[in-house]
């Protein structure tokens, strides 16, 4: 069911003098920033330089966690960007305008003109993988828009099903007679027609890595990649927000219902904006390894990226990426101008709080989902960064256990379960949830005082 709402009048600005006093400072802080020109430039590719320095790129299937050194320049997509861009794409008013127009002029693809892909095809297809060959990131990325696939899910199976052949647990009698091997263009693009059309061995992984693994069993459940059943590209390993903002993400995986950027893009944060926004200095907030507050900046990113979701506006022009663009309070002010109606940057957060509880009650009553399900895959606890500046780090089970304690505790959520208490239902004008949850056994412990003021203090600054 949907409801349609069609008008045939201009929108009109309740206050539009104090709407743009808010407006255009916030223009100017904006365009004053380095991620201005990068973004505006290359879009969310501008964070390649990052996330390989931060070993933030799944290769072979999360076998490693950067792109190889041989390759890596040769892979920056910046590159192919200023190679083939022919035009700039945006939506009006918006201070970045991140897309772009290109058209291969040589080599396999000569001739494609199509929409230049962002980020997520650089570790979803590309890294996961292991095809080197640049200009296959726009190819793929235009059969996928073709299909009307999700280019997760497409990275998540095939790089599975790669690994799986690789290491024999998948063989040509499974996959009828299709030779899964690292690097195969022909093969990725064949699969893509394959799933999406559910046919032969397409089929088998039309449903992603973990449902396609479930069904095969042979000990390749360890090899797929997933956060509550959806395929990720994020790398857990290469940063803690990063991993818990995806992990407890309700829809399962994905960066943008609660994933702060910060710590995959470049120092050079404000200090002061950090500790006013979060009590966090900027190294605490940047450093990846870190476990200390970064349960504090996934909860202000639930908030910000439902704000953004609900006022109908981009996350990439938001506190997301960086901390100088709009934030709460610019999201108040500016919806209160326009609308006439007072708003406050705390009545922002408890909309969105109310519906995240909601999100997270919907998913209790329909699925089995609990605390085990907001755990990084295994291989991301397992095995240590092979390669890199940070050869040999990875997610301590323990440390990554008490972050998500106090992640709960900061959510009055019941740390043993993850489920949600009456106490915070009510707070939200939920009771009815409550009760719906109490049925089914599934409303939180209370979560006494003491015990959260402990959980809360459990991970010490600078720890």
């Amino acid at each position: 069911k949907a409801i349609v709402c069609k008008g045939n009048r201009s929108v009109k600005l309740a206050d539009p003098k104090r709407f743009f006093a808010c407006v255009d400072p916030l223009r100017e802080r904006m365009m004053k920033t380095a991620t201005f020109k990068t973004m505006g430039n290359y879009g969310t590719l501008s964070c390649f330089d990052r996330k390989q320095e931060i070993s933030g790129i799944p290769y072979k299937n999360y076998q490693d966690c950067r792109i190889p050194d041989e390759f890596s320049e040769k892979m920056n997509p910046m590159r192919l960007v200023e190679k083939y861009q022919i035009a700039r794409q945006g939506f009006p008013g918006c201070v970045l305008c991140c897309g772009r127009e290109v058209e291969i002029t040589e080599g396999k693809y000569k001739g494609l003109r199509a929409n230049m892909n962002q980020w997520e095809i650089v570790g979803a297809i590309m890294g996961k993988c292991g095809v080197m060959n640049p200009e296959f990131m726009i190819a793929v990325n235009a059969r996928c828009n073709q299909m009307g696939i999700d280019v997760d899910v497409v990275g998540g199976a095939i790089g599975w099903a790669m690994e799986c052949f690789e290491r024999g647990i998948l063989t040509k009698e499974d996959t009828g007679g299709i030779e899964f091997k690292w690097g195969d263009e022909d093969l990725i693009l064949k699969m893509i027609d394959l799933m999406s059309l559910r046919k032969g061995f397409g089929d088998f992984l039309s449903d992603g890595c973990a449902r396609a693994s479930a069904r095969l069993g042979r000990g390749s459940e360890y090899y797929a990649i997933h956060a509550k059943k959806q395929d990720l590209y994020e790398m857990p390993r290469s940063s803690n927000a990063w991993c818990l903002g995806a992990m407890t993400s309700t829809r399962g995986g994905g960066h943008t219902t609660g994933t702060p950027g910060y710590e995959q893009n470049a120092k050079g944060m404000d200090n002061e904006a950090c500790l006013r926004m979060f009590g966090l200095t900027e190294d605490e907030v940047q450093n990846p390894e870190a476990y200390y507050g970064k349960a504090k900046l996934v909860q202000y990113m639930e908030a910000l990226h439902r704000a953004c979701n609900s006022l109908g506006v981009c996350n990439f022009n938001s506190a997301h990426w960086n901390i100088e663009f709009a934030n709460l309070e610019d999201y108040a002010e500016m919806t209160s101008a326009a609308t006439g109606i007072e708003i406050t940057s705390q009545m922002i957060k408890d909309a969105a709080m109310r519906q995240l509880n909601q999100e997270k009650a919907f998913n209790l009553r329909f699925t089995n989902f609990d605390r085990k399900d907001d755990y990084p895959p295994e291989r991301e606890m397992q095995e240590p960064m092979p390669t890199g500046n940070r050869k040999g780090w990875k997610i301590d089970r323990k440390e990554y256990g008490q972050m998500l304690d106090e992640y709960y505790a900061l959510h009055d959520w019941d740390p043993d379960t993850s489920y949600p208490t009456r106490k915070v239902l009510e707070m939200y004008g939920l009771g009815g949830v409550a009760d719906d949850l109490e049925k089914i056994h599934k409303l939180g412990s209370p979560l006494s005082d003491e015990r959260k003021a402990k959980i809360l203090n459990t991970i010490k600054k600078g720890e």
